[in-house]
């Protein structure tokens, strides 16, 4: 019945758009090539259902696993699943973030992950090889490779981070600072935003990909299941949501080195 209602509202409501009958501001809308406000339609109801499942698959984690967290590195697609996630739950976000924190990320990406998971009240959760980091096993100024590098900061970092292995750190709102997790807890669920587009191993993933005690993954053993969000869904997600025409990154990023404002939860 709500779905019909909505449905039906949402009909009328861009029906008085095409005719004018009501005023919307400039970012309500996006915008044409040539500046002026327009809408597609197709496009917009397309993304609008893609959030929908989006919004919906996110609560249902959240209901069904005990120690569930969201995977945020701080780039798009993890910061759209962000905004999703605040979507979903009326602005507040009931689970932790976790980010793995190479020590190679520029330091204004650091102190923009600090100042909203202040704003936010997010439970912000760092993991990090440091032993690595001490042994220098990284690259280029290190004694490995970039592969190597990667494995040590990224992929074990993460797996020893997930499993409450090695210290983690939280935010604490009070003293505006990292200290040591008190909780040892494995995560249990791990939400990721990831492309089937973006590399050929993730068009494997499942809305929800089992692993084993391990985090070991059977590929061959996954229901059948279509994939629909790649990288242009997401630049037209921000695009259409924030009303600017965005067709890579790399214009949100030299539109922030000409000074323009854009929305903090897309200008990173």
């Amino acid at each position: 019945m709500y779905k019909f209602l909505k449905g039906k509202l949402r009909s009328k409501y861009f029906k008085k758009i095409l005719r004018k009958k009501i005023s919307l501001g400039p970012n309500v809308l996006p915008r044409n090539i040539d500046g002026n406000i327009g809408v597609n339609m197709s496009e917009r109801v397309r993304l609008d259902r893609l959030e929908a499942r989006s919004i919906y698959i996110i609560r249902e984690a959240y209901k069904h696993f005990k120690e569930l967290c969201m995977l945020w590195s701080i780039g798009k697609d993890s910061t759209v699943l962000l905004w999703l996630a605040r979507k979903a739950f009326f602005g507040h976000v009931p689970f932790p973030l976790v980010h793995i924190d190479t020590n190679y990320k520029i330091p204004e990406m650091i102190k923009y992950r600090d100042d909203l998971a202040a704003k936010w009240n997010l439970n912000m959760i760092v993991g990090q090889n440091t032993q690595a980091l001490k042994q220098k096993k990284t690259f280029p100024d290190g004694s490995v490779d970039r592969i190597a590098c990667c494995k040590e900061l990224k992929t074990n970092a993460l797996k020893n981070t997930l499993s409450g292995d090695w210290d983690r750190l939280t935010f604490d709102h009070g003293k505006k600072k990292y200290v040591v997790d008190t909780n040892k807890e494995a995560y249990t669920g791990v939400i990721v935003g990831v492309r089937a587009d973006e590399e050929g191993s993730r068009s494997k993933e499942r809305y929800f990909s089992a692993r084993n005690q391990q985090s070991d993954w059977n590929v061959e053993d996954q229901p059948p299941e279509l994939k629909e969000i790649e990288e242009n869904d997401v630049l037209s997600y921000i695009g259409q949501r924030y009303g600017k025409e965005i067709n890579s990154i790399d214009e949100l990023i030299s539109a922030r080195e000409e000074g323009e404002k854009l929305p903090e939860d897309v200008a990173t």
